[in-house]
């Protein structure tokens, strides 16, 4: 057999296979990035809560939670979109006085057979992620200009 005709077997072959078993693998993956990332804000409160104050974890949807942190006046809300492979999270501000960050995003991307978050182009552990979104609720500070007029 030919270098043709192997090449034209491998991709009938994997166009058996096709694009379904690939989404049914990302798929799955990607829920076990979320499930695993939803753990991680579990623990990462539990530690806060052992430490500091109280701060809750609701989840709104089977891809959703919500994080609140009373005493900094302020929640976010992480929800992930498989099918956009990204996840969003909004800050919202529970006392009308409270500034809070600007929303952000995390894109899903595919490395091989694993599945890696990265915030614009900067790759980033699951650790990372949740602490980008989470150290603005639990540990808020005033902005440098701010810092200097308040003492």
């Amino acid at each position: 057999m030919n270098w043709i005709a192997d090449r034209l077997r491998k991709q009938t072959d994997s166009k058996e296979s096709g694009p379904q078993s690939v989404q049914r693998g990302y798929d799955s993956e990607a829920r076990r990035l979320w499930s695993r990332f939803v753990q991680g804000f579990e623990r990462d409160l539990d530690a806060y809560r052992q430490q500091k104050g109280n701060a809750d974890l609701q989840r709104v949807s089977e891809f959703g939670c919500r994080v609140s942190n009373p005493a900094a006046n302020t929640a976010v809300t992480v929800a992930a979109d498989m099918s956009d492979q990204t996840i969003r999270y909004a800050y919202e501000p529970l006392a009308k006085a409270t500034a809070v960050p600007e929303d952000g995003i995390l894109t899903i991307r595919k490395a091989g057979r694993l599945l890696e978050l990265y915030s614009a182009d900067q790759k980033l552990s699951l650790e990372e992620a949740r602490r980008l979104i989470l150290e603005p609720l639990l540990f808020p500070t005033l902005p440098d200009d701010l810092e200097a007029t308040v003492t």
